[in-house]
């Protein structure tokens, strides 16, 4: 008996066989070069232990599907027909067209759609929704801006914890960020104002490089424009509502374009245009500029192999004007972080393990995403674990990771999987070896972060599946209406509600007496205030004992702990020993406010004190005292 088989069924089973030869070599390569991982998927324990099994699998479905396509022409993932399509591919990324009347219009609704749930904090700009990073961000810039004006050659010199040096260096120093301040703190803005200004610009920043990035890879720009919607309207933006720079991903998937021009069109300009958007992406974020090698590497292997790209002098030129951007960018930062590196040590593997996500994770959703509030349980969410990406994203993107693929579609689909396993850490395949061989990753604390390199492969597979979607709209006007349903969808599914609350208007006029030559410690020496003498020294620069940061300088910690005891403990000469000169007291800062009147009490009858300035803020007293 001879079975008969449709050439559909035939076409289908061959790129499903060819899709387990794709999946279990992969796993063979990767083991093979060291990885080994186990991770559970709804209840599933999968393992990956050596490259035996995996091989035997793949070979396994060679010989199916070699069985199945005998006396048939099909080519792998039923790709047979494309090969003019691929070419067709490479000549536009080569030569893009220029952007028409109608592509700027569905970029502006793009970058405006990305700005309707941010009304109440565009209305209320000085609000934050902590008093942690954001006023840390603010610092921050205002820090940078001070230096660049006053002391340019020590850029990464920090205010806080001193007497270390570097300290700026302990976190992201946000380099692009400070440039684009620059200019506003020089005027005497708010630096509150001006980082929060910031942080709202790259909602539509976010949503026009994702609207141009999708455009560029499907050549359609309603397409593109459903990507820029999904862009600036990124879960992972409100998952990190805090965090300045991690709202800064949008050069990753202008990378992603510039290197698929390169390779197809190679020339001097191609690649700087490649290595500009490289480099600004680590200017802007080291933790997702560092990722971001990972996400290109199979995007880039996958479009020069499928596009037969050769050594030419074009391409050397190309190669060589993107590596030397990058060397520079890189450096500005690199170099005073490999000074600090003594101060900052490498991550405790144990925490680093407790920052890598499961495939769980990507079901988690964060308590700002209205739409799913009191639908998905938030009971068992981890911080910097709450990964879900939303509905129409993921469904876009299964849709644009359908055969047939473009090399675009396949190559963003690869480095969106690789960017998977990175965000699972040491649960995954490959973050042990890039822990153990590439230096920066043993200074990243959360390895979870590589999931706003998977939001942005999935915001570009998306692009593809809006494509096919529109492709049923067979006039002008029912592509418009397609393309609003995918629009309002996407607003519906992403709608965010962030609570915000009014930080301190002012600050306290002991500070007026304040000069850049002094050196405080400030009490109480907590981890929440300490963002607020940050904030504080914003408007005199002295130095700072206290300080907050991704890192803390030995002993610092110690310091932090026994101060709650001053000036028991001969802690007034450990302040001395660190080169304190004057010391605040706040009392509207003090977790038991009945324990500062003491404290005031007995800091005045301390001949080593002499009381300098005494005033009222926030119906509080604040002291400033001079260390004899």
């Amino acid at each position: 008996m001879r079975f008969v088989i449709s050439p559909r069924t035939r076409r289908l089973t061959v790129i499903a066989l060819d899709v387990i030869v794709l999946v279990t070599a992969a796993t063979a390569i990767v083991s093979v070069l060291g990885a080994s991982g186990r991770f559970y998927l709804d209840g599933l324990r999968i393992s990956v232990t050596g490259p035996l099994r995996p091989t035997i699998a793949a070979i396994v479905a060679i010989l199916v599907r070699v069985a199945i396509a005998r006396g048939h022409r099909l080519s792998p993932l039923g790709v047979s027909s494309l090969v003019g399509t691929f070419e067709g591919e490479r000549e536009r990324f080569a030569h893009p067209p220029p952007a028409t009347r109608d592509v700027k219009y569905y970029a502006l609704a793009a970058a405006v759609t990305s700005l309707v749930w941010l009304t109440p904090h565009i209305m209320n700009i000085r609000q934050v929704p902590d008093f942690g990073d954001p006023i840390f961000s603010a610092w921050r810039l205002a820090r940078f801006a001070h230096q660049l004006t006053n002391e340019p050659t020590r850029l990464f010199d920090g205010n806080i914890f001193h007497p270390a040096p570097y300290t700026m260096t302990f976190s992201d120093a946000t380099i692009l960020e400070g440039l684009l301040a620059f200019p506003f703190l020089l005027a005497g803005g708010d630096p509150l104002v001006v980082s929060n200004a910031l942080f709202l610009a790259s909602f539509p920043l976010c949503a026009l490089a994702f609207f141009y990035s999708g455009w560029r890879l499907t050549g359609d720009p309603q397409a593109g424009c459903v990507a820029g919607v999904l862009g600036g309207l990124s879960a992972f933006k409100i998952e990190h509502y805090s965090h300045l720079e991690l709202q800064f991903f949008f050069f990753a998937p202008i990378a992603v374009v510039m290197a698929l021009r390169m390779l197809a069109g190679p020339g001097w300009r191609t690649g700087a245009l490649f290595g500009a958007a490289v480099a600004a992406q680590w200017l802007a974020c080291m933790y997702l500029g560092v990722m971001l090698f990972v996400l290109l590497a199979p995007i880039a292997v996958i479009a020069a192999l499928a596009w037969h790209v050769r050594p030419t002098r074009a391409l050397t030129l190309a190669l060589a004007s993107a590596a030397t951007i990058i060397i520079v960018g890189v450096s500005i930062t690199a170099v005073p972080y490999m000074r600090s590196q003594s101060q900052r040590g490498e991550r405790n593997r144990d925490i680093v393990r407790s920052y890598s996500a499961s495939p769980t994770d990507y079901g988690a959703t964060t308590r700002s995403l209205t739409t799913y509030a009191n639908v998905i349980s938030r009971r068992d969410n981890l911080s910097e674990r709450e990964l879900f990406p939303g509905t129409t994203p993921l469904v876009l993107a299964a849709l644009g990771a359908l055969p047939p693929m473009s090399i675009g579609s396949i190559a963003v689909l690869a480095g969106t999987a690789v960017a998977f396993d990175g965000s699972l850490g040491f649960k995954g395949l490959i973050y042990d070896d890039l822990y153990k061989y590439v230096l920066p990753f043993r200074g990243m604390r959360v390895p979870s972060r590589f999931a706003a390199l998977v939001s942005a492969g999935l915001t570009l597979l998306s692009a593809y599946g809006a494509r096919r979607l529109l492709r049923f709209g067979r006039t002008r006007a029912a592509r418009g209406a397609l393309l609003a349903i995918l629009g309002a969808g996407a607003l519906v599914d992403l709608r965010s509600t962030v609570r915000l609350r009014p930080y301190y208007a002012t600050v306290p006029s002991i500070y007026a007496s304040v000069r850049p030559d002094m050196v405080l410690a400030e009490i109480p020496m907590e981890p929440e205030p300490a963002f607020l003498y940050m904030y504080f020294s914003t408007s005199h620069w002295a130095r700072l004992i206290n300080g907050h940061s991704g890192y803390f300088p030995a002993g610092y910690e110690d310091l932090e702990r026994d101060m709650e005891y001053f000036p028991q403990r001969d802690l007034l000469n450990r302040l001395k020993q660190q080169g304190a000169t004057h010391i605040t007291v706040n009392c509207r800062l003090f977790r038991y406010p009945w324990r500062c009147p003491n404290l005031l009490g007995v800091m005045d009858g301390m001949p080593e004190l002499r009381l300098m300035s005494a005033a009222t803020w926030e119906g509080a007293e604040v002291r400033l005292y001079e260390v004899r």
